[in-house]
């Protein structure tokens, strides 16, 4: 008869085998089948102030750095090989933080266009080597921010084209054995499109619907105008940002349930009080956290950009109001699982070190 181990070696010992084998031992916040809430930051990776924004984001304790990838702006040789250096030094400081990172990527190069929008096949192959820089650590694919609109998809919108592109993106991740998981691109909300062919976002999830493509998009994005903490309230319930209520019939409607809902761009203009700005933000994250099928929400953003009309990261290179801001309201909402990840480096940073509070 064999001996039984007992019951806390047996777990130890699953546990050394995970680590091994590189399995990962606990789901990743935010995604399909974690109930936690994540928190994320969006950034330039090539911004100058990169890395003291990456430090920022793990004192904020922040889950999450969405990494924003200008397909048209990546080095490219004749041979068709991409230069990631950079994207890869990225990947390896977000991981040493103790951090997720989600790629955002944005403007297919001319050479990569079909009449209808992004080549299924070369964006398929772009995500295969951008997340296999590392393949624990990327672990979601934002694909075309705002795919609603002509300006985010780079042709007329067209739902059918972008199933066909989720499809493709999809099959090449599986076969390659990586865990990330697409994106629908931040569905942009708009109350006037900026073109003619831009579509409503609730309108193209419909559509999205319709093309079967339920099964490549078990997370679908939601990405904000910028809003006014003077005048949209997150408790009224007709307010802008109960739009996710929206966007979450659809997906029950369609049999979704399952999916989840990530916040993508979350941004606001800074010309009211700091103690106004402040109970807005404890306003709309407690309101968000409480909606058990929104996985997780980015602020837009770490770095300082002129699309940006918030940054914790000044473009001097120091730290802006909004780190303490954020770190108030944050520290109020932390996730007691992420208590043990160790801090970033804060001898750059001149503001509390949040991750102290949690």
């Amino acid at each position: 008869m064999r001996n039984k181990l007992p019951p806390i070696l047996n777990s130890m010992l699953l546990l050394a085998i995970a680590l091994l084998s590189g399995l990962p031992v606990r789901a990743a916040s935010g995604i399909p089948g974690s109930s936690t809430l994540a928190y994320a930051g969006r950034l330039d990776p090539a911004a100058p102030q990169v890395d003291l924004a990456l430090n920022a984001a793990a004192s904020l304790g922040l889950d999450w750095v969405i990494l924003e990838v200008d397909w048209a702006a990546l080095p490219r040789s004749l041979e068709g090989q991409y230069d990631l250096t950079t994207l890869a030094r990225r990947a390896e400081r977000i991981r040493a933080l103790g951090l997720y990172g989600a790629l955002s990527i944005t403007h297919a190069p001319q050479w990569a266009m079909l009449p209808d929008g992004p080549d299924p096949q070369a964006a398929a192959d772009l995500v295969r080597q951008l997340v296999q820089l590392a393949p624990r650590t990327l672990l979601a694919v934002e694909l075309f921010p705002a795919p609603n609109t002509l300006a985010g998809w780079g042709a007329p919108p067209s739902a059918a084209a972008y199933a066909a592109l989720l499809r493709r993106v999809s099959a090449e991740l599986q076969a390659a054995g990586l865990p990330a998981v697409p994106v629908v691109g931040g569905l942009a909300l708009f109350t006037a499109p900026d073109s003619p062919a831009d579509i409503p976002d609730t309108a193209f999830l419909q559509a999205l619907y319709d093309a079967r493509a339920a099964a490549d998009m078990p997370i679908v994005g939601l990405a904000y105008p910028v809003l006014d903490p003077a005048s949209d309230a997150p408790l009224d319930p007709q307010g802008t940002l109960r739009h996710y209520q929206d966007l979450r019939m659809i997906m029950l409607r369609n049999g979704h349930a399952e999916g989840v809902l990530w916040v993508t761009q979350l941004a606001w203009e800074t010309g009211a009080p700091g103690e106004v700005q402040q109970q807005w933000l404890e306003q709309t994250y407690g309101l968000l956290r409480h909606q058990l099928y929104i996985g997780l929400v980015s602020f837009n953003g770490l770095t300082p950009s002129p699309r940006r009309p918030v940054a914790v990261v000044s473009e001097q290179g120091g730290l802006t109001p909004l780190f303490n801001l954020l770190g108030e309201v944050l520290g109020a909402y932390r996730s007691p699982h992420l208590a043990n990840i160790a801090p970033a480096p804060l001898k750059t940073l001149s503001g509390k070190p949040w991750h102290k509070t949690r």
